[in-house]
């Protein structure tokens, strides 16, 4: 997080869209290399504090959709090979959706810029 804001990384694009699961071993496995804290990669919604919910909801620009779908090898290559995550990225990329059922991305909303995506998101 101190890199987005340090860097301006958040000015860089029209919308940035973080995708994490507290279930991602390759950043675990990172943090544990590089002796490092957790990373946005594995933060779940339980981890924001009130504070950082505030900041992040005067961000409109910043979605961060919290994973929690299965069925994957605990890795990064949920978001490719998960159905769920996949439509989510490609309504993303490719339609440059908004969160949310009325857009056609219906992930739960959790707090002001934070959503999660589960198993039953192609249901929905």
């Amino acid at each position: 997080m101190q890199r987005f804001v340090g860097e301006n990384l958040l000015k860089a694009a029209h919308r940035t869209t973080i995708y994490a699961s507290q279930y991602d071993k390759a950043i675990e496995l990172t943090d544990i290399i590089f002796a490092s804290r957790r990373r946005l990669g594995t933060l779940a919604v339980k981890d924001f504090s009130p504070k950082m919910k505030q900041g992040l909801a005067k961000l409109p620009n910043v979605q961060f959709i919290e994973c929690k779908v299965s069925g994957w090898l605990l890795s990064h290559s949920y978001v490719f090979t998960h159905p769920a995550a996949l439509s989510d990225l490609i309504l993303v990329l490719r339609d440059r959706r908004d969160p949310g059922a009325a857009n056609g991305r219906p992930l739960r909303q959790r707090a002001e810029g934070i959503w999660e995506l589960t198993d039953d998101y192609l249901a929905r």
